[in-house]
């Protein structure tokens, strides 16, 4: 049977998905997160091996009967990264395995484009561009974290919100409804009240982000909010633009757009699509650890098993939460 693998290691959790295309039939188990730049390289690596043996037993399959591994792993970019990545892993698995590690925007720009080139642009808490031209050389713009960069991500509209918030209250801004937005979400009713909630939080990047919701709802019908929406969207424009000037090669025109933000928020997702309507986007519709199985097929060349996998897609058979 070809049996092929599937992990996407992200920030928040870790994924498998595992392809069996004789049975048609999907196995897929979610972990705990696997960023070697958060939880340390040693507990990453530990984490991935343990999910795709795990995954295995759930399908009933040994590790010598895999056809292929695609490992999509957040915080993974530099070759040096990926060749040691690949080497301790590969360690641990059968000798000769066809085996890929990539930056972990590669396998949703896959699965989203049902393996052809283009770009993914992924905007929740951070934001990123990653893509891929036809001969396979990858391009990135953007991801530098909320100090340095994440554009157009959750953090970004949500620190911008509540800055203009806060500078309403004050009379140094603009008048908005976010202020009042902000006193509700944070229950608070000074401007400097909302400074513990945020510095003292356990996750203060977390917290930021989460007011984009607030500053989205205003959208409409707030000018303010409206313009920081709008500067969103043209922060998408030059992320996706700058991956499609600066490839080497030739790339199919695809846009696959992932994340909380393109998920919940419409008015940046057809924001971006009516900025660029020469491109052709898509809409995520399916884990990135199932665009890292059709990875594996491709990097196998196994066009029968590629064949199938939109259908066992479809039918997945989820084995634990």
């Amino acid at each position: 049977m070809s049996v092929y693998l599937g992990v996407d290691a992200g920030g928040t959790k870790t994924q498998t998905f595992l392809v069996n295309t004789e049975a048609k039939r999907a196995v897929s188990i979610v972990g705990e997160s696997a960023n070697p730049g958060t939880v340390g390289w040693a507990t990453a690596r530990d984490t991935v091996l343990q999910l795709i043996f795990q995954t295995l037993q759930a399908a009933g399959a040994s590790p010598e009967q895999l056809s292929g591994l695609s490992i999509g792993m957040a915080g993974i970019d530099r070759p040096q990264q990926v060749e040691r990545m690949t080497q301790e892993l590969s360690s641990h698995l059968p000798a000769g395995l066809n085996m890929e590690v990539v930056n972990d925007a590669l396998p949703a720009l896959t699965a989203g484009t049902r393996g052809a080139s283009g770009v993914v642009l992924i905007a929740g808490t951070g934001s990123i561009a990653v893509g891929e031209d036809t001969e396979g050389h990858m391009v990135r713009s953007g991801g530098f974290g909320n100090l340095i960069g994440d554009e157009g991500s959750g953090c970004d509209i949500g620190r911008r919100g509540l800055m203009a918030a806060v500078q309403a209250a004050e009379g140094r801004g603009p008048q908005t409804q976010l202020w009042e937005r902000a006193a509700d979400f944070f229950q608070v009713s000074q401007p400097g009240d909302i400074i513990p909630q945020i510095y003292e939080s356990n996750n203060p990047v977390g917290t930021v982000a989460s007011f984009a919701r607030e500053v989205i709802a205003l959208g409409d019908v707030d000018e303010v909010a409206s313009n920081i929406l709008s500067q969103a969207i043209s922060s998408y424009v030059q992320l996706v633009e700058s991956v499609f000037s600066r490839f080497p090669g030739p790339a199919d025109n695809h846009v696959v757009l992932a994340g909380g933000l393109f998920t919940h928020a419409a008015m940046l997702r057809d924001g971006l699509i009516a900025r660029l309507p020469e491109r052709h986007f898509t809409l995520l519709d399916c884990s990135a650890a199932a665009g890292a199985a059709l990875r594996a097929m491709r990097n196998a060349e196994d066009r029968k098993s590629m064949a199938l996998w939109e259908e066992v897609v479809r039918q997945q058979i989820p084995s634990s939460e």
